[in-house]
């Protein structure tokens, strides 16, 4: 089961808050012109940076002040003293006992360091004081905190949530896994409901508490000792810094065009403070490294989670150990400290540990050639928990969590036995298999892209042609496999282009169903409440003549920042020769553009139930047939007849028929 990973496009700081509908909080900066998609950014063009407004500073800065002073083992600060400095290790890096992988830790475009910082944080505190390494969920409090996380915020605020919710929730569980990146400038919410976050399993805590270690008061050599000490006793430090990010020699620079074993110097330290160029940002200390002879040369090894750029392979940042630490800013007339240090302590109460149990959920409906279907496994047990699906026993390569999706069914998934092992700690429990049929037939030719190349597609553009093939290949960006068509255009200057895609066929003579289904997301970084750039997809005769307007998609389609499967009943066009076809235009100079993959024409001949048979399904899972039973029947086989007998039922009666079509 493929990964999903974030786009990258932009919130424009210049809307300001009222269009987020939110008070004075933190926001991405605007794009410095929309970047191809896939080449390396320059000027942090696709980097989000939280950019508070002087109150939100201000309480930022009171709660980093009102935390207690971190609580440092003096066993730990003996051991690291330089009297028996010799028989210490010189280099250590907490994020190496993690188990998550580091290419998804990738913020995308929404403003919530914080949480992906002091996540990190909880994980190391999990792992080191409980020896539970578990990937948690950052989504858990995207979706659920009372105010909208990716305008920014603090490890106070992150700490309060944990501390009223009780629980952390593992990465695993269904839709816990990150989507937020895909925000724009419209967002104002999560883009995943908290209903949606399956909270089973999770890790009961009693109390998560923060701290800080003093930069305002202690020397150089004493903060070099006392972040070595937390980290020595197994706590992550949380790092917030305050700097220039758009200006040359900035933080965007910095992390784009310095390689990984830069140590970064902040060239503006006692700058001041410009709303055009200067932000937020918190990342993790993770560790450090004191091998080279020269202490210049000694670095912490601090995490980002802006992804892993060809620059940076590790997502990691160096920071020098002779770093000025009680460095300032001004604002309005005020000093201000560059720099936070802060740490966590977790406290749990460990329940004995309890082998899991796990089922799939019943498969209720009719399955048709190119619709995606969603295995869900239902389970108990303490986590962590992993997961393998498995097909016919054998494992299904990336299907690794709770949810296995099969985005583009074809007849070859059909027939087969699907189960899920779970294990945890204490044992193993296998979920009873389902299975199902695949029916119908599909039309396209190469439907997912997967030849790399337009095959039976054709395309046109008003662009050249060397910046404007839509079929791309980038394993982070796809519905699924290795390709996908992107439609619309990305370098921010081709306001006035249009261009096509598109496919023919003919549709055979026949009863039963056509439809045409595809999956599609959006990317954009328009910042204008207006529809600007347009996508519609059609569907004309062998000549070329319309004949339906699908649906038409814009900038404003928020609704379509994730993948998402529309589909349309083609039923009354059988026996004729079409053309299924995409065209955009560009009407601004701003990124707008779409990924289009797993294009599904699907001819399903099977119509109505016959006069008499066994229905083998009870289809709302509720152990008895009802009504509901006989929608959702009429839905996927057409109008059931007097006589047909459902399994642990009586024969359909005429009243029940009589609900049917009075229903339908």
């Amino acid at each position: 089961m493929a990964s999903r990973h974030p786009p990258r496009f932009f919130l424009h700081a210049a809307l300001g808050l009222a269009l987020l509908g939110l008070p004075g909080k933190a926001q991405s900066f605007p794009p410095a012109g929309a970047p191809e998609e896939g080449r390396p950014v320059q000027g942090g063009a696709d980097h989000p940076v939280m950019h508070p407004d002087f109150a939100t500073r201000e309480l930022w800065r009171r709660h980093h002040r009102e935390l207690p002073r971190t609580t440092l083992d003096p066993k730990v600060q003996h051991r690291l003293a330089a009297s028996v400095q010799a028989s210490v290790t010189t280099s250590m890096d907490l994020f190496s006992n993690l188990t998550y992988v580091p290419s998804l830790w990738d913020q995308g475009q929404c403003g919530s360091c914080w949480v992906f910082a002091s996540t990190a944080m909880l994980e190391v505190a999990l792992s080191h004081d409980y020896g539970i390494n578990d990937f948690l969920s950052t989504q858990f409090i995207q979706s659920s905190a009372n105010s909208y996380t990716c305008t920014g915020g603090d490890l106070t605020t992150f700490v309060s949530f944990y501390n009223a919710k009780k629980m952390l929730v593992p990465w695993s569980n269904p839709h816990a896994d990150y989507q937020d990146g895909a925000v724009n400038a419209y967002c104002s919410a999560s883009l995943i409901p908290p209903t949606l976050i399956g909270t089973t399993p999770s890790y009961a805590i009693s109390q998560i508490t923060a701290a800080q270690i003093d930069n305002a008061t202690l020397t150089q050599a004493q903060m070099i000792q006392a972040i070595k000490t937390a980290l020595n006793q197994g706590q992550a430090v949380g790092f917030s810094f305050w700097t220039d990010f758009k200006d040359t020699g900035g933080f965007y620079d910095v992390w784009d065009n310095q390689t990984e074993a830069t140590l970064w110097t902040n060239a503006f330290e006692g700058g001041t403070w410009s709303d055009a160029t200067w932000g937020a940002h918190m990342i993790t200390i993770m560790g450090y490294n004191e091998d080279d002879a020269d202490p210049t040369k000694h670095y912490w090894i601090v995490r980002n989670q802006w992804g892993l750029p060809t620059n940076r392979p590790n997502g990691q940042l160096r920071l020098p150990m002779l770093m000025n630490y009680g460095a300032t800013f001004q604002d309005s007339g005020q000093t201000f400290h560059c720099y936070q240090f802060e740490t966590l302590t977790l406290t749990m109460t460990p329940a004995a540990a309890v082998a899991p149990t796990a089922s799939i959920a019943t498969l209720t409906s009719r399955l048709a050639a190119g619709q995606a279907l969603e295995l869900r496994a239902a389970v108990t047990g303490t986590p962590p928990l992993s997961y393998q699906w498995r097909k016919d026993g054998s494992p299904i390569a990336g299907a690794t969590s709770a949810i296995c999706t099969l985005p583009f069914l074809s007849s070859s998934d059909g027939d087969h036995l699907y189960d899920v092992v779970v294990t945890n700690a204490v044992g193993s429990a296998t979920a009873p298999a389902v299975t199902f049929a695949v029916h119908g037939q599909q039309l396209l030719v190469n439907p997912g892209f997967e030849s790399g190349d337009s095959g039976a597609w054709t395309w046109n553009t008003s662009l050249a042609s060397s910046k404007a093939s839509p079929f791309r290949n980038n394993t982070t960006n796809p519905h699924s496999g290795a390709w996908y068509a992107y439609l619309g255009y990305w370098d921010g200057l081709d306001s006035g282009n249009t261009g096509l895609l598109e496919q023919p066929v003919s549709v055979p003579t026949g009863t039963g169903s056509v439809s045409l289904g595809y999956w599609i997301r959006q990317i954009t970084g328009q910042t204008k409440n207006a529809t600007l750039d347009t996508l519609t997809l059609r569907i004309l005769d062998a000549s070329g003549n319309p004949l339906r307007t699908l649906k038409t998609y814009s900038n404003q389609n928020v609704d379509h920042l994730l993948w998402t499967r529309d589909s349309f009943d083609l039923s009354d066009l059988q026996g004729q020769s079409i053309r299924v076809r995409a065209d955009w235009s560009e009407g601004a100079a701003n990124l707008t553009a779409w990924r289009l993959d797993d294009v599904a024409l699907t001819v399903d001949a099977v119509t109505g139930a016959p006069a008499v048979g066994v229905i083998s399904l009870d289809l709302n899972g509720d152990a008895a047939v009802d009504p509901l039973d006989l929608l959702t029947f009429a839905k996927y086989y057409g109008t059931p007849q007097a006589g047909c007998l459902f399994t642990g039922d009586s024969t359909v009666s005429d009243a029940d028929l009589a609900f049917l079509l009075a229903s339908m």
